[in-house]
């Protein structure tokens, strides 16, 4: 059966300028950290010219008659019910495929019932549009998979990681990272930034901004609104807005008023293009933050990084990737330069080299089982020895 296939997702080549914040989140979804990941699958797929953005009428599609590769992310959750957001499959007449599919809760538990039930629907028509009998489905680690697995859908998944894994076609960039660590030490740190409204992680937030201040690093946010606001200063009303939400958050981290400006003025940085946002890491000699994929976008430029991973999200991507890791609430008041340096000491950077050609081979497989074209990058990669 041959199929084309088309893109779901945000068209980051769109020539839209975002004029004001309202129309930055609606075109970016709010946190810059899923370009990352929408950036990633379509260099790992030979797509057809024609993509289809997330609001498509599944007439039109049909009509068309392609298959859709949708960029899945933490949607087995309370916070979102697919069965009310998600795109009408029941609908379509296409094969469908689903990538990166992840659960979000603070600690992994056996009790299901945090998932919405429209949600468990919206995911079995997506496993009913297969091609075949073949998984057309992949799922960020383990613990997703066992949540298929008690759905009666694990013959319909595969427990791969992420895509943002397989962006850089290197097989030994484990060794390429590792290297690069040993050889500029950590004169320029900089942060994956998280959220200042985290309580649980505030004083760990707090000391990734003083390590940027203080190591010639940038401080590169992602989410909230409210940082990214006062990061691109559309207006006065936006900056001032925002700054009075987020300044109170910092005081009682240590910063003061001037100081906070400094800082936002000098360290922080938002990106909207996944490839400008890679090629800024090469100035850096490390990132660290609570991001996975802004972790993962400093990785796969060949910079050292490090995920301190704050949910079972988190957890589970780092754990199946075999990233350089860390559990955030080991650092409960903040973290220095010498935990950076025993976290990237005790990574296994060969394991993760081993691991990384081994997904990829895997998700070629999944693809082509799906009559998906890889891209020659993710071909590539897969072909290492």
């Amino acid at each position: 059966m041959s199929v084309n296939w088309s893109y779901v997702g945000p068209d980051h080549g769109q020539t839209i300028y975002p004029k004001n914040s309202s129309e930055f989140q609606r075109l970016y979804t709010g946190n810059t950290g899923n370009l990352v990941y929408y950036y990633a699958t379509r260099c790992c797929i030979a797509f057809s010219n024609r993509k289809f953005g997330f609001g498509a009428k599944p007439e039109i599609i049909n009509k068309i008659g392609n298959g859709l590769v949708f960029s899945l992310a933490n949607q087995l959750g309370s916070h979102t019910d697919l069965g009310k957001r998600g795109m009408r499959l029941e609908q379509l007449d296409v094969p469908v495929v689903g990538l990166g599919l992840g659960a979000q809760i603070k600690e992994q538990t056996e009790d299901l019932s945090f998932i919405p039930q429209g949600t468990i629907d919206w995911i079995r028509d997506l496993t009913d549009r297969s091609i075949g009998s073949a998984p057309n489905l992949t799922v960020r680690g383990d613990y997703t998979y066992s949540i298929l697995e008690k759905l009666g859908l694990a013959d319909k998944a595969l427990p791969i990681g992420c895509q943002t894994n397989f962006i850089n076609p290197n097989p030994n960039l484990g060794r390429t990272i590792i290297d690069r660590f040993n050889s500029t030490g950590m004169e320029k740190i900089s942060i994956a930034a998280g959220s200042p409204y985290n309580k649980d992680f505030a004083k760990l937030e707090g000391s990734l901004l003083n390590l940027a201040t203080n190591n010639k690093g940038r401080y590169i946010v992602q989410h909230p609104m409210d940082l990214i606001n006062v990061t691109i200063n559309y207006s006065k009303e936006d900056f001032k807005h925002s700054f009075e939400r987020i300044l109170p958050f910092y005081q009682k981290l240590g910063f003061s008023e001037e100081e906070l400006v400094e800082s936002i003025e000098n360290k922080f940085r938002v990106f909207v293009d996944p490839t400008q946002w890679m090629l800024e890491h090469q100035y850096s000699d490390i990132v660290i933050g609570t991001r996975i994929h802004g972790v993962q976008s400093a990785l796969q430029a060949g910079v050292p990084a490090i995920c301190l991973y704050i949910d079972s999200r988190t957890k589970e991507l780092c754990e199946k990737m075999k990233i350089p890791h860390a559990n955030a609430r080991n650092y409960p008041q903040g973290i220095n330069q010498g935990n950076i340096n025993q976290i990237i000491n005790d990574w296994n950077f060969e394991d993760y080299d081993i691991s990384r050609v081994k997904l990829a081979r895997q998700f070629r497989e999944f693809l082509k089982l799906n009559n998906i074209n890889p891209s020659t990058s993710l071909a590539s990669l897969a072909k290492a020895s």
